[in-house]
């Protein structure tokens, strides 16, 4: 989803698209967070919980670093380390093995392949100017669908 107010996610769970107990992680936009990685690998860890139990997950502003956008690895720039771990997940890349689905988590130069319980859901909500400027990866929004929210959609004209 793109959102261009903060009343889109009250807006999801009203119209319930979520429940009550959806787990939202939200991105952060503290710098000490951008530079260490604690706050990517802590979501990407809820993530892969949410993923092995089959929850549904709302991703809040996971904006994506501009030296990744280019493909420069670099551990400095993981503000949108989130999205990028996950886009196999985001895409449902799956392998299935004994009959258990599994897909890959890639986070700085670590991949691993995680269970996946089929029933997970995934909604990524992200700002028009980061959607519309390239600040989230052309792969991930090539392969979701997309729907933009306004004043006028959440308030029903």
């Amino acid at each position: 989803l793109v959102d261009d107010e903060a009343e889109a996610l009250a807006f999801l769970r009203r119209a319930q698209i979520i429940e009550h107990n959806t787990e939202v992680i939200f991105g952060s936009a503290f710098a000490d967070d951008q530079v260490t990685g604690d706050h990517t690998c802590a979501c990407v860890r809820r993530i892969r919980d949410a993923m092995a139990d089959g929850r549904r997950i709302v991703l809040a502003h996971h904006e994506v670093a501009a030296g990744a956008v280019a493909g420069e690895a670099s551990r400095a720039a993981v503000s949108g380390g989130v999205l990028e771990a996950c886009l196999d997940v985001l895409n449902k890349a799956y392998t299935f093995r004994f009959g258990q689905a599994y897909c890959r988590i890639a986070l700085f130069d670590e991949s691993t392949q995680s269970p996946v319980d089929l029933r997970f859901k995934a909604i990524i909500l992200v700002r028009a100017h980061d959607a519309l400027g390239g600040h989230v990866p052309a792969p991930l929004l090539n392969r979701c669908d997309k729907y933009f929210l306004t004043r006028s959609v959440l308030l029903g004209d």
